[in-house]
């Protein structure tokens, strides 16, 4: 295996300066001349700053409580304050603190291992150790090996296309530190046992972070994602340290003065000027929001306050489509608005929380999609961009994949018998934001079954074909929506995956999307794991669907999908729909694919490449990292962990070409693993047709069922194929 995907050639110094011109022109087509200009003179001012640059870290007591009302604090009364209004969960501390000992037994014993293990001298993020003689690297680029200068945040002179791979930087590892999610384990635990060993250790590496990272300076300032997130922590953070000792001494000054030192940043940044908004906005406002409860006394946090909650009611519904798919098209970012709607939320009864009535309803679709596309374990499928990105992490991101930790909080917020169903128990996450009364809440609600586990998002464009709701249930998910941001969008953190599909066999995934990897650590890695091939669907010449670039966020001229039909009945769910990705190419080429879903365990897949002239097709279907891949003549079979799974049979044209290969699944960020890959070539003129027979496999079913396949596939028009025509790789 390279360290580049094969056929990668790294590109000159000359071509990445011309793509980012090219990303720059695009922008201002996209956002006309006046709003460039407008954004060019506020780049200028933010530039200006740098120029000057001020290594303010805190506040001097007198310009703090010269911001505050009423007059005359002092930091002993300002400590004592009660702040109600700030994470219900905390209300009543020794009835949370007894439902996490109780309830979460083993999570809480998890988290004081790694709070354990902090206070030892090891921090392990994303794989890779980020304490050195005890202080935590918040400078640090692992991936490279690079420290990133104390400059100006918009002075670092980062790349924005992440172009060389020789020599890429990759700030989402500084990023990750940079959230503080190390401190809140360490809050957590001195939370949990009142042991001031916990306290002591977090206080060390908040006030060396403090003094480390002035305001707009340096790698933890380069993203006003990471300082939403960071602010957000903070809130948290405060809460589970509010009785220790240490804390109180040594660090409330500092911490409350930089709070909001760090929300003043976050509001002289917003991403209001970007188009389309994204997640980024929506942290933003929410962390804001919570800032400002947290620091009523400031003259300002009023203002913030409804400020940020009406704008974020405002904002949610254009950032989600009508059937609560997030404009993404990315399960992770899905999830990471679903949490921020969560946190927006906990101000519900805040008098000046405005709108979160709005939020509340939209964020009730987002889940309830969210739950339609859950793997039948009940992990978070990887759809588009997954990066494990959160608002606070609260479990020490032990739940991520887990995506019922986010129905068993919905379940109480909402009142759905349904989440509650699907989540099971009420987890660890929900406990910390809801606390005992949430608890109450998720008993008190009498479980009941989903409805249909097939399930259409015709304008989110995902489309579920399912068995029944259950561990062992057969699911595929289809993709036949945008490509990220809706029509005409940027493309965003959404894949070239149009009519692409994942498949779980008995529960057990078998035909995946293989994942993220990276986003600037290396374009090449970048673009293979977005790209057509890395997808399940069809490639013609090689060519991509929607053209990846020139930024790493970005696809140009992305193909129009149009539905043709969708029809679910008790026996059979039928979807058809096509795509133009390729009509680029010579002949004007279209991809449609018809899917049938033969109750409970055939899938038909057949696909046409419409147009004209001679072209090579190749149909990929990437198999999960624990799949074997095992075949005579025109029939497959994938085992999974030795048992066979699913059987898979093609048809078409005879000289069509079935063949194994190597490619990629990646689950954590930064880490990739070899998977098979079916591919399934031939070249010829068009049109063309091919048909896929996918059979699933009981106990003692490994051989027989190609018979089956075989009926499914030719009444599906597909010819049947000679046994020479599949060799391996």
């Amino acid at each position: 295996m390279s360290d580049l995907p094969p056929g990668h050639r790294k590109p000159a110094r000359w071509w990445r300066r011309t793509a980012s011109l090219l990303l720059q022109l695009d922008r201002v087509r996209q956002y006309g001349i006046g709003e460039s200009a407008a954004r060019l003179a506020r780049r200028m001012a933010q530039h200006g700053r740098g120029l000057v640059l001020r290594r303010r870290t805190t506040l001097c007591d007198a310009d703090f409580f010269g911001r505050c009302e009423p007059a005359g604090l002092t930091w002993e009364v300002f400590g004592d304050l009660v702040r109600p209004w700030v994470l219900p969960a905390f209300r009543d501390p020794e009835a949370l603190r007894h439902l996490l000992l109780s309830d979460h037994r083993d999570a809480c014993q998890a988290s004081l291992a790694e709070a354990d293990r902090i206070r030892g001298g090891s921090l392990i993020m994303l794989g890779h150790q980020f304490i050195d003689d005890q202080r935590i690297q918040w400078d640090l680029d692992p991936w490279s090996g690079t420290r990133f200068a104390p400059r100006h945040r918009l002075r670092l002179g980062l790349d924005p296309l992440g172009a060389d791979d020789r020599h890429a930087v990759d700030f989402m590892f500084a990023n990750e530190v940079n959230k503080h999610t190390v401190l809140l384990t360490l809050g957590k635990a001195f939370f949990l046992t009142g042991d001031e060993r916990y306290a002591e250790c977090a206080v060390r590496h908040l006030l060396d972070w403090i003094d480390r990272n002035p305001i707009e300076v340096g790698i933890a300032y380069y993203s006003t994602l990471t300082v939403a997130q960071r602010l957000m922590s903070w809130v948290f953070l405060w809460t589970l340290l509010r009785g220790s000792r240490s804390f109180r001494k040594d660090a409330l000054r500092p911490f409350v003065t930089s709070l909001w030192l760090q929300g003043e940043f976050l509001a002289r940044n917003l991403s209001s000027h970007w188009n389309p908004r994204n997640n980024f906005y929506l942290c933003e406002l929410a962390a804001l929001a919570l800032v400002a409860a947290a620091l009523p006394e400031l003259r300002q946090a009023r203002g913030w306050l409804e400020g940020s909650t009406r704008e974020f009611a405002a904002e949610l519904p254009r950032q989600v489509w009508p059937d609560g798919v997030s404009v993404e098209q990315s399960s992770g970012y899905q999830r990471l608005v679903i949490d921020v709607v969560f946190v927006m939320l906990l101000l519900s009864d805040h008098p000046h929380a405005m709108g979160l009535r709005e939020v509340a309803g939209v964020g009730e679709k987002l889940v309830e999609a969210h739950m339609r596309l859950l793997e039948p374990s009940g992990a978070l499928p990887a759809i588009g961009d997954v990066s494990t990105e959160r608002t606070v992490v609260l479990d020490d991101g032990r739940e991520f994949w887990d995506g019922r930790a986010v129905l068993a909080t919905a379940a109480a917020v909402f009142g759905r018998p349904d989440m509650k169903w699907v989540a099971g128990r009420f987890y660890e996450e929900s406990a910390w934001l809801l606390g005992p009364d949430g608890a109450h809440r998720f008993e008190r609600l009498a479980a009941s079954l989903p409805g249909d586990p097939s399930w259409a998002a015709a304008a989110g464009g995902y489309y579920v074909m399912a068995s029944h709701w259950g561990p062992d249930a057969h699911q595929m998910v289809v993709d036949a929506g945008w490509t990220g941001m809706g029509p005409g969008g940027p493309g965003g953190h959404g894949h070239n995956d149009t009519l692409s599909f994942t498949l779980a066999v008995g529960g057990r995934p078998v035909i995946v999307d293989p994942g993220t990897y990276v986003y600037r650590g290396s374009r090449a890695w970048r673009d293979w794991f977005r790209s057509t091939q890395a997808h399940n669907t069809l490639t013609v010449d090689g060519e991509e669907m929607g053209v990846l670039g020139p930024g790493l966020f970005q696809v140009s001229q992305q193909p129009t999908p149009r539905v043709i039909g969708w029809r679910s009945t008790p026996t059979e769910d039928t979807l058809a729909a096509e795509h133009d990705g390729f009509r680029r190419l010579a002949g004007t080429v279209v991809h449609r694919r018809t899917i049938r879903y033969r109750k409970p365990d055939a899938w038909v897949v057949e696909d046409q490449c419409l147009g004209a002239g001679v072209h090579c097709c190749e149909i990929r279907l990437h198999c999960a990292g624990d799949v074997s891949v095992s075949g005579a003549g025109p029939s497959v079979v994938l085992s999974v962990g030795g048992v066979p799974s699913l059987g898979v049979r093609f048809f078409g044209p005879r000289n069509l070409v079935v063949r194994v290969e190597d490619g990629w699944v990646s689950r954590t960020y930064g880490q990739k693993g070899i998977a098979p890959v079916l591919v399934a070539a031939w070249s010829g003129p068009l049109p063309v047709r091919f048909v896929t027979a996918l059979v699933a496999l009981g106990a003692g079913q490994a051989g027989g069922w190609q018979e089956r396949a075989e009926r499914l596939g030719i009444d599906a028009g597909g010819t049947a194929a000679t046994p020479s025509m599949v060799t391996f790789a």
